[in-house]
């Protein structure tokens, strides 16, 4: 057996156990994130059930016109942002998932095109989720009424626009994997 051969054989070891290790570290990594997004989505179905719950609820009726209406819009907010943290839940999942694919693909003999292809995919799916995030954040901020100034919404559909051109130009352009 020859030097090189036995260098071979060294790195292949040492590539299998980096592999090895990588998806140990990204299992654990992933099971976490899973459990963070039970948890966020867990609350948001509960603020979403709240505020259901006070829309048709058996409640008794408020007095007063006005107090209606505060009450109503507090269970407006309450149902836009269990809307919101659904939105958000996936997030933090998609992210680990999406670097361990990334990273499974660049160490496996697959295609570099079938992992960028992945990770651009997970990432016009997270850019998608940010979309609806502060969709769903207008919406609140507009409910709220907490400011009177049309350019507070800015910001947020601002925010829209570059991730929606965004998502276009990674769905445009992403390379297609070879088969």
């Amino acid at each position: 057996m020859s030097e090189s051969e036995r260098f071979k054989g060294l790195v292949s070891r040492w590539h299998d156990r980096l592999r090895k290790m990588l998806k140990l570290v990204m299992g654990a990594f992933v099971f976490l994130s899973a459990l963070a997004m039970v948890a966020v989505l867990a609350l948001g179905l509960f603020k979403i059930f709240e505020a259901l719950v006070g829309f048709f609820g058996s409640a008794p009726e408020p007095t007063g016109e006005a107090k209606r209406d505060v009450e109503k819009t507090a269970l407006l907010i309450s149902l836009v942002k269990g809307v919101e943290l659904i939105f958000v839940a996936p997030l933090a999942f998609l992210v680990v998932v999406g670097i361990a694919k990334y990273s499974d693909g660049i160490l496996s003999d697959a295609p570099a095109a079938t992992a960028k292809h992945e990770l651009q995919t997970v990432k016009s799916f997270i850019a998608a989720l940010f979309v609806s995030v502060a969709a769903a954040h207008v919406v609140l901020e507009s409910i709220a009424g907490d400011t009177g100034d049309p350019w507070a919404f800015a910001p947020p559909i601002a925010l829209i626009i570059v991730l929606t051109v965004y998502i276009a130009v990674l769905e445009r352009f992403s390379p297609v994997p070879s088969k």
